[in-house]
């Protein structure tokens, strides 16, 4: 996603990149960025509260898990910085899966039913609601996700932080990603996504495109959904469900930040989908076109077709 998106960066005209990268690992950023590699916590702190206040944008991309994103977001705020991609306000709602799932449907969008379990005897009451899909609460990438069916998976999963336990909803993985900006929302062509069948839903990756009246039936959705946050900029990725023969779909949850389908609508893309992406944070017209065939990307970001 950093390589990406970095390379779409540094090819708009005027744009000048500024990224890190932790000294262990080895330089993988494209030409025109300038990288600083940085070895602690403390060292990534300091260099992006200086950083953010020198450049016109801050793009962050960290995982929920932990509150690691929105700590950046709250240091970026604090010091004054811009940020092109959703504020702390927006990351400290969709990065907590019980209370975007509460707002979502305050606001009539439908999502899962589904509970907070804190215990495992909390969970083992809960043999009514099987089979249901259990997740942490406050995580990100499928980790910790698991179908339970019968009372012996309840009665075998510990639990040691809080979880968000959900009505299983059958259909069509797929998700979207949002561009937002101070004039509204861009949704960008729905990617089917690619589920292990284990039980544990392990991301493998995502495919697009899907037809067209499936591609639109989750826009819609994933832009309800953004427009349930607070006002936000940047790239945003809704998990939605499509249901058999349109009923039933459902939103999933919400990533307030880069995902993955970013590498795969890259792909798929004719434009220059960060210029897109800065184009709607700066209340323009973007300049979007799509249509390279099919694409289907792993979980790393690996394109295969």
């Amino acid at each position: 996603m950093v390589q990406a998106i970095a390379a779409d960066l540094a090819a708009i005209e005027g744009v000048e990149v500024c990224t890190s990268r932790d000294s262990r690992l080895p330089e993988l950023h494209p030409a025109g960025c300038s990288v600083m590699a940085l070895d602690s916590d403390s060292a990534t702190r300091e260099w992006l509260q200086q950083s953010c206040t020198a450049a016109d944008w801050t793009l962050l991309i960290a995982p929920e898990t932990g509150g690691s994103l929105l700590a950046r977001c709250q240091l970026v705020e604090a010091a004054g910085g811009r940020l092109l991609s959703p504020s702390s306000a927006v990351v400290e709602i969709a990065g907590d899966k019980q209370t975007t799932a509460e707002l979502l449907e305050s606001k009539g969008i439908p999502v899962p039913r589904g509970c907070v379990i804190n215990s495992a005897e909390e969970l083992a009451a809960q043999t009514a609601r099987l089979p249901a899909v259990i997740k942490p609460r406050v995580g990100c990438g499928s980790v910790g996700v698991r179908v339970l069916k019968s009372n012996p998976d309840l009665a075998s999963l510990g639990i040691s932080k809080p979880q968000r336990l959900e009505e299983y909803v059958p259909g069509l993985a797929a998700s979207v990603s949002v561009l937002a900006g101070p004039k509204g929302l861009v949704s960008l062509p729905a990617c089917g996504q690619r589920l292990s069948q284990d039980g544990l839903y392990t991301y493998l990756g995502g495919r697009l495109p899907l037809s067209e009246a499936l591609s639109a039936r989750a826009r819609r959705l994933a832009e309800a959904g953004v427009s349930a946050l607070p006002p936000a900029t940047g790239y945003l990725g809704v998990d939605v469900i499509l249901g058999a023969a349109g009923n039933g779909d459902r939103v999933i949850e919400i990533n307030p930040r880069l995902t993955t389908s970013y590498v795969g609508l890259r792909a798929f893309a004719k434009c220059n989908l960060a210029a897109a992406m800065l184009a709607v944070a700066e209340g323009r017209e973007p300049d979007l076109s799509f249509g390279g065939g099919r694409v289907e990307f792993l979980a790393d970001g690996t394109i295969v077709k």
